[in-house]
């Protein structure tokens, strides 16, 4: 499985929280969590459900759509590469 690169957006937003960076510690409590599964998400090992997602957004400050952005853009890029090469090879197949 290759990482995610959605969770750079955790981090970087929880060192950026105000009045004082956020720890990782900081932020499973705020969200529910373990400690290492907060550092999971940020390594990109794993994807937070939808209602951690919620959750983190909330404890953050920040909207769910920034937070995964950097996600949806790889795998847009990753899909539209695909389709690209199923032209060029002309391999698309039928559902």
């Amino acid at each position: 499985m290759e990482a995610i690169k959605f969770p750079n957006s955790i981090k970087r937003y929880r060192h950026k929280f105000y009045p004082r960076p956020l720890t990782q510690d900081d932020l499973a409590e705020l969200i529910g969590v373990h400690r290492n599964r907060v550092s999971l998400y940020e390594m990109g090992a794993v994807f937070p459900s939808g209602q951690t997602l919620f959750r983190i957004s909330i404890a953050l400050n920040v909207p769910t759509e920034i937070l995964y952005k950097d996600f949806c853009d790889e795998e847009r890029n990753r899909i539209l590469e695909i389709k690209k090469n199923m032209e060029v090879f002309g391999s698309r197949e039928r559902w």
